[in-house]
């Protein structure tokens, strides 16, 4: 298997995914009306939403030093 050049890319598409993932079931539930569970839901979309940042700027900060 070949290396993969930026281990934080496999990070960024795991979290992207986990964002929309989480956003889907939020949406979902918003149509349920329960609203406990959607504020679960949002923040995991939040945590999610963080860590895509946080790759992207992993990203960024290898490519300036390239």
């Amino acid at each position: 298997m070949a290396a993969v050049p930026f281990h934080e890319l496999i990070t960024l598409a795991a979290s992207h995914s986990r964002l929309h993932e989480s956003g889907i079931e939020a949406s979902k539930t918003s149509e349920k009306g329960d609203s406990q569970t959607l504020i679960k839901k949002l923040q995991l979309m939040e945590e999610a939403s963080v860590d895509v940042f946080e790759c992207l700027n992993a990203l960024k900060a290898r490519i300036t030093q390239m």
